[in-house]
């Protein structure tokens, strides 16, 4: 690791044109995409704690949570089970329905306290599915450190292949010998990486997250609007 270090800082001081070794066919194109992707992991996560608990009155995700974990432990939906803004409503409308003569005022409480209630319980669902994002999410923090030890790997060997063949004097059996082995795994590591940063992009991470919040977020807004028709 040390070594690979100080190869990063030779080359970042050394100008070196590439003239003799190209990256493998995608490599370029998947490199800037990954990359804007793994620094966007930050603000996703951030804003999607804050879709996770905006019905908890402003307290951040840890607060929350510190509350809802039972011992430590993740405790399926009942870790969401807290009065939040939809369960108070809900429940104030329900007191509105039990109290005073039966009127129009009563039983749009009623099925007021009935709608708001259910989108409670929507949320709680929907929380659940956006937890298990916020997990994954975590994990690819994990996959893009060993993406970039991967990338850092790829750009040392090219730049050694590189230096190689711009320093050679002549076509010598061991220097032939030599640029041989360092491409094959200048090629190797490349589609390696390139591997990982596609799977990464794509429905294996950052794009399957995307995919997922959207259908946990659409469910829930389903299931309320149809809840909502009911109030009246």
């Amino acid at each position: 690791m040390f070594e690979d270090q100080q190869r990063f800082i030779l080359r970042k001081i050394s100008r070196i044109n590439y003239t003799h070794t190209t990256m493998i066919d995608g490599y370029e194109d998947a490199e800037p995409v990954y990359k804007r992707f793994r620094d966007l992991l930050g603000p996703l996560s951030d804003h999607l704690k804050e879709l996770l608990t905006y019905e908890y009155g402003g307290r951040t995700y840890k607060q929350v949570m510190g509350t809802l974990d039972l011992v430590g432990e993740r405790v399926g939906s009942d870790r969401f089970h807290q009065d939040d803004i939809y369960a108070g409503l809900g429940l104030v409308a329900k007191q509105t329905a039990e109290r005073g003569p039966s009127s129009g005022a009563t039983v749009t409480g009623a099925s007021f306290s009935a709608a708001f209630l259910g989108i409670s319980q929507y949320k709680q669902q929907m929380n659940i599915a956006l937890d298990a994002q916020l997990r994954v999410l975590k994990g690819l923090k994990d996959r893009a450190a060993h993406t970039d030890k991967s990338r850092m790997q790829v750009n040392n060997l090219r730049f050694d292949l590189e230096t190689l063949r711009q320093s050679k004097a002549a076509q010598s059996a061991e220097s032939v010998a030599a640029d041989k082995k360092l491409e094959q795994e200048f090629t190797d590591a490349s589609t390696a990486a390139l591997t990982e940063m596609t799977a990464f992009i794509g429905d294996d991470g950052v794009e399957g997250v995307l995919q997922k919040i959207a259908e946990a977020h659409r469910e829930f807004s389903e299931k309320s609007a149809q809840a909502l028709k009911s109030v009246g």
